[in-house]
């Protein structure tokens, strides 16, 4: 039996999908886990396959053809409309055949047998999916890439110290699709106000700024003559990933990317401050954790 995932979206979405369709290997003792990258060829943001930064196992492997379009709101315009008007209808109606469809940011439970191969095609946003087998997953997600001399030296002043990591998403976020549902929640100042109770808490935090905007993140920050701030310039997604893991506390944005640098952190006492709203209009409680801190 193998696991077929459809693999989407920036970092911390293809995290959430491999970890997913992972869990369910393990549990169910199948054969291997198989990344679907067909739509990862034309993703409309410039999103590229980024789990080659991560000690994957051999039993992972890489399927490159449309076999599974047909399963793709993205290639099947019925589906498109179905998920949109009738999801849960859609989702029990494919589920009896091992094929799991699933849009919606809550958590679903997945009931799959194992008489067959298992499809996933969903974003799979909480670790509700793959808590049980954690040791594995965060085993799984052991960087490989090399950082460079600079960032090996980051690296150690930020594993040396009370690190607080602050990721200020805004790139993307910006443009007017995204906004509507996911702008305008992480304010200046949700991000002062979380950096003050951590402040209020670890007195010698030292505060790591990363963003995909950093001049714009600079200026927002800007008049905190308080705070011991290092805003770490323009990294790639996998080295800012791995310095954000490193540190010691959080202040996420409302994004997945956020979500797996405090998820992969070793600080079995770090402090995460979240946005008590993850998008607008949209109620999202299933990717929250324990003993967040809500602003």
């Amino acid at each position: 039996m193998n696991v077929i995932v459809r693999i989407k979206g920036g970092m911390g979405n293809q995290m959430f999908e491999y970890a997913c369709a992972r869990a369910i290997q393990i549990r169910h003792q199948g054969d291997a886990v198989i990344l679907d990258l067909a739509e990862m060829e034309n993703e409309r943001n410039g999103r590229k396959y980024a789990l080659d930064a991560f000690r994957i196992p051999k039993s992972v492997h890489i399927l490159k053809t449309h076999r599974y379009d047909k399963y793709s709101r993205k290639e099947n315009p019925f589906l498109r409309i179905g998920q949109k008007l009738y999801p849960e209808m859609i989702y029990r109606a494919y589920a009896k055949n091992n094929i799991f469809i699933w849009d919606n940011d809550e958590y679903k439970k997945l009931k799959a047998d194992n008489a067959g191969d298992i499809y996933l095609n969903g974003y799979w946003q909480s670790s509700r999916y793959f808590s049980d087998v954690s040791r594995q997953i965060l085993s799984d997600f052991t960087f490989i890439t090399k950082l460079n001399k600079e960032q090996e030296v980051k690296k150690r002043k930020i594993s040396g110290s009370q690190s607080v990591c602050v990721h200020i998403r805004l790139g993307d976020y910006l443009n007017t699709a995204n906004y509507l549902v996911r702008g305008g929640v992480c304010t200046r100042e949700y991000y002062i106000k979380g950096m003050k109770i951590i402040k209020n808490k670890i007195p010698d935090a030292e505060f790591h700024i990363f963003s995909d905007d950093m001049a714009a993140a600079f200026e927002m920050l800007s008049g905190q003559n308080d705070m011991d701030m290092v805003f770490e310039g323009s990294n790639s997604e996998k080295a800012d990933l791995e310095l954000m893991s490193c540190c010691r506390h959080f202040v996420i944005s409302n994004s997945t990317f956020s979500w797996w640098a405090q998820y992969l952190s070793k600080n079995k006492a770090k402090i995460v401050c979240a946005p008590s709203r993850w998008k607008n209009g949209q109620k999202v409680e299933s990717i929250y954790e324990k003993n967040w801190i809500l602003i």
